[in-house]
């Protein structure tokens, strides 16, 4: 099992070159790199209007979140890759943590439900939309990659 340096993962892109410095988003190009954990759309039912379930409320939150990190001017364009990242369990040992990392996400939340919650969040109307790649990896933090195509 390999032990990976700060500066492998640095190159990797798996890690921030200074770990003090966070920034919530970065844009570069075409480009968006949110440092957010991607929240799935949940099946939404009336009673959720007055309801208030826990798992709606967290996903309208993260709507919220996302409008606010991105420029008021940004549209989401109409074809796109999104790279969802989701961050190791610090319960699992170390050797886990790092044989894990860049390896599919192969577990819930379901990635086209993830992208459900990106396009309610971005968009008017989806219907716009024709072409989506994404992907769900395994990586040290939670990040969201919008990449125009």
């Amino acid at each position: 099992m390999a032990h990976w340096k700060r500066s492998d993962l640095v190159k990797k892109g798996l890690l921030e070159a200074d770990p003090i410095i966070q920034k919530k988003v970065t844009i570069v190009g075409d480009t968006i790199i949110l440092n957010l954990r991607a929240v799935p759309k949940p099946r939404m039912t009336r009673q959720d209007k007055w309801k208030k379930r826990d798992v709606v409320v967290r996903y309208h939150q993260y709507k919220d979140d996302l409008r606010a990190l991105l420029p008021a001017n940004y549209i989401l364009p109409d074809s796109f890759m999104i790279l969802y990242s989701f961050a190791v369990s610090p319960s699992w040992s170390k050797n886990k943590q790092f044989a894990m990392i860049g390896m599919p996400h192969q577990q819930r939340p379901d990635l086209d439900n993830l992208h459900k919650g990106i396009m309610d969040a971005l968009l008017k109307n989806d219907e716009t939309v024709w072409q989506i790649n994404g992907s769900k990896r395994w990586a040290l933090t939670d990040t969201i990659k919008i990449v125009k195509l």
